[in-house]
């Protein structure tokens, strides 16, 4: 790891910064993605289940 981030600094700059970019916006994706997923799925859960979303078959 430490060598590829040597052999990154050792190149032109812009290099660095698309390869910083790219793995913010990847990072950024992924974690927006995982949290919509979540606030979704809990919230379709809570409105058919209400609160007692233990118990799948009540309303």
């Amino acid at each position: 790891m430490a060598f590829v981030i040597v052999n990154v600094l050792s190149g032109p700059p812009w290099k660095l910064q698309i390869l910083i970019l790219q793995r913010i916006i990847y990072n950024a994706t992924i974690c927006f993605f995982v949290v919509s997923l979540a606030i979704l799925t809990c919230t379709l859960h809570t409105s058919r289940t209400g609160l007692y979303g233990i118990f799948p078959g009540n309303r």
